[in-house]
């Protein structure tokens, strides 16, 4: 085993920065992890109350190999703040067992500790060669810096557990990511694990727990602070010190504190703690989903996959090079699967092969928009969303030639544009934001793909059986039986479902522009708007075994359900896009995959917005949020009202367009206002299929009411009684609100 070592001072000079402070003291982080520091907080991270260090094994433990497939293969993880390496022994088994082998280094401050990672890694991860492992005795950019020296031509993924991350305030953290990726380069990758923001009663407790052991970690932090300035300190004069924790809700953290009741002052360093004044001594931040992709993007990273739990999160950040180059191994990927690339199994959407070439051409025409346009750059450059009800209407786009190029000239176009495109990038000359841009069309389009090749499979299924077997009109032989109590036009009467009641009150909707690097138009400016009504809301989406009562009923030939324009066309079909009927029964269809439905009876259904119109109506008289609504209703995500973000695009019945203040992108001025058309309706949250850089409060997808092939999802709503009215202004007016312009709900 190599030892790489480098002696570890502590900065006084941070420690009177801090102390010196007239108000608001506080102490450095990094002095709390001396030897005694660090055993402490062993012993803190196995304490019940401590929910972190179980919460990031569980995920380490559920997600290892999918973990290990996102980070970059034949890559070095180099592990900031190892100490025993107890937790980063179940990310290497799972690297190894994916990859076959593993390069580590551990870097910690504390020697003691890294001489038992050393032997906890050798002894229990079975296949980690000892000339593969090292440790680094320093501080964490001395620790980088060195590893890059002793392995410079090595790709180095940077390991960060334990939410260490909170401990920086915003602007801290984004410079901390920014020195590392200086540090380690243009292909750097980082697998950061955080804490999430939650129920004030477990963060108190996790911070304040009744053996006093945190109490004893923090109080030896201060110890050290004040021991850097030459202060020998007896237990006698530390048992006086107080120690105590608050929440700060606006910033999104925990901060511990220690109260000097009598006030201590060293008179040649200039340090006065007044009587009764407390230091900060460490505080621990909380993140958002939010909060984590405006850290990613500001740090010049992009999230290229995550995994979390309701107390934890972990995902791998990926630099500017890395993130391309994954994204393009994911289309690839997705290609090499396809027999036919000219298949188009959407009506309303080009063949597949397009796809292939339109990410690239798009990617070139907006990275690299002053080289010369070739005609594969106009052949691929947009694609289609025709009318649904009448696909000879479409929005500009280029005409499709007689006949695609072939599948052999779009891979090497695609090479070429690649090429130049990774060039660009590694010289500099494309803003992350540009980079972020079209990364998250690439990303968009993916999930296109995913949607048509769930019709794909629909249709091979159908494919499979004969006309005698496949009954066209979506019924058995024989009359199907009818589900539930009838009413009055001879349809099912649906039973009641869980509601959840959401009070009026304010929200916040779209962002400002300076929140992120990149954002899309629609999602701009940051609008404070007041929803006036309370309404009721599925707490969960309409499930497939629910809607399955609809569709046997008959709720696609009943009239009165549907709007006018979209009977005669739905009539047609009778099942939701990704369903078939054979054999007397129904099979739900994902990509790659078919299932019989009452293995998937719980998951949501994906419909178009009319059909989940249709569906309300049946009900009972109900309606799809707004959304308005759906913004009101996020309060209660995950307390009574569940699965708002993810699962499946939540419709709402809002019709898309900007928002007060709105401005086209003037790299894309098309790709909203070619769609305030009053046709095309808003949609939130993300699906299953959905890339985690594209799942944020703000972003808005949006299709046509009618468009059946989206992994959108639905609920129940309806308003009630309960109505409020935004405060007025001092002058009387509702000025810093939109409600006029949004229409009241």
């Amino acid at each position: 085993m190599a030892n790489l070592s480098s002696s570890h001072t502590t900065c006084s000079s941070e420690v009177l920065r801090g102390l010196q402070k007239s108000s608001n003291k506080s102490i450095p982080p990094s002095i709390l992890y001396d030897e005694q520091g660090s055993k402490l907080y062993e012993q803190i991270v196995q304490l019940d109350e401590y929910y972190p260090y179980l919460a990031e094994v569980r995920l380490l433990e559920q997600h290892g190999l999918a973990i290990a497939q996102t980070l970059p293969k034949d890559c070095v993880l180099v592990e900031l703040g190892c100490g025993t390496a107890t937790k980063s022994a179940f990310l290497i088994r799972s690297y190894l067992s994916l990859h076959g082998r593993c390069h580590y280094v551990g870097i910690d401050i504390s020697e003691s500790f890294l001489n038992q990672a050393r032997v906890n890694l050798l002894s229990t991860v079975h296949g980690l060669e000892p000339a593969n492992v090292q440790f680094i005795q320093a501080d964490y950019m001395q620790g980088l810096r060195q590893a890059m020296q002793a392995l410079p031509d090595k790709l180095l993924c940077v390991i960060w557990l334990g939410s260490s991350i909170g401990v920086f305030a915003s602007e801290e953290a984004v410079n901390f990511l920014n020195k590392i990726s200086s540090i380690t380069g243009p292909q750097c990758a980082i697998f950061l694990c955080t804490d999430l923001w939650k129920d004030r009663e477990v963060l108190y407790k996790a911070y304040h727990d009744e053996t006093g052991i945190t109490e004893a970690f923090i109080k030896n932090g201060m110890k050290n602070a004040l021991a850097s300035l030459g202060c020998r300190l007896s237990d006698k004069e530390m048992s006086t010190w107080e120690y105590h924790v608050s929440l700060n809700s606006k910033l999104r953290r925990v901060e511990m504190w220690v109260t000097f009741p009598s006030g201590f002052q060293i008179e040649q360093h200039d340090v006065y703690i007044r009587p009764g004044e407390s230091v900060l001594v460490e505080f621990s931040s909380k993140f958002s989903i939010e909060d984590l992709h405006e850290l990613a993007i500001r740090s010049n990273f992009y999230i290229q996959r995550a995994w979390r739990s309701e107390l934890y999160g972990c995902q791998v950040l990926y630099s500017a090079v890395h993130a391309l180059q994954n994204c393009w191994d994911d289309t690839d990927a997705f290609f090499n699967d396809i027999v036919d690339w000219n298949s188009k199994p959407v009506e309303l959407r080009h063949p597949f092969l397009f796809y292939y070439g339109h990410a690239n051409a798009f990617t070139k025409l907006k990275l690299l928009n002053t080289m010369e346009t070739m005609e594969m750059d106009l052949i691929f450059s947009r694609g289609i969303d025709p009318c649904v009800l009448d696909p000879s209407q479409c929005h500009r786009h280029p005409k499709p030639p007689p006949e695609w190029p072939s599948k052999e000239s779009i891979c090497a176009y695609v090479d070429e544009v690649r090429s130049m495109v990774l060039e660009a990038v590694k010289m500099g000359r494309i803003p992350m934001r540009l980079v972020h841009f079209v990364l998250e069309h690439e990303r968009m389009h993916q999930e296109t793909l995913k949607y048509m090749l769930a019709q794909q499979r629909r249709q091979d299924f159908e494919r499979t059986y004969s006309l005698r077997n496949l009954q066209s009109n979506g019924q058995s032989n024989g009359q199907e039986k009818q589900v539930g109590s009838m009413n009055g036009n001879g349809v099912p009467v649906k039973d009641s479902t869980p509601n959840v009641c959401v009070l009026p009150g304010e929200i916040t909707m779209g962002a400002d522009k300076s929140d992120s690097i990149f954002l899309w138009d629609n999602e701009m400016p940051l609008v404070e708007t007041f929803v006036t009504k309370a309404f009721v809301v599925s707490a969960q989406p309409v499930s497939i075994s629910e809607y399955m009562e609809f569709v046997k009923a008959g709720g696609y030939e009943v009239k009165h359900l549907w709007e006018e324009v979209d009977f005669s066309y739905f009539r047609e079909y009778r099942r939701p896009a990704t369903w078939s009927y054979a054999n007397g029964d129904y099979y739900i269809h994902e990509p790659g995959i078919t299932k019989h439905w009452r293995e998937v009876a719980n998951q949501p259904v994906y419909v178009s917005l009319a059909e989940a119109q249709a569906y309300c109506k049946w009900a009972g008289d109900f309606r799809v949020m707004t959304e308005q609504e759906y913004h009101r209703a996020l309060l209660e995500d995950g307390k009574t009202v569940f699965g708002l973000r993810d699962g499946g695009w939540e419709w709402t019945s809002t019709a898309f367009r900007g928002f007060p203040g709105f401005e086209a992108m003037p790299e894309y001025k098309e790709y909203s206002v070619d769609f305030f058309d009053g046709q095309h309706f808003v949609l939130k949250g993300s699906s299953p299929y959905t890339h985690p850089g594209l799942i944020r409060d703000s972003f808005r997808n949006f299709f046509q009411r009618q468009y059946r092939y989206v992994f959108a999802k639905f609920r129940c709503c309806k308003s009630v009684a309960n109505e409020a009215r935004p405060r007025a202004d001092s002058n009387g007016s509702n000025s810093r609100y939109r409600s006029a312009i949004f229409g009241h709900v």
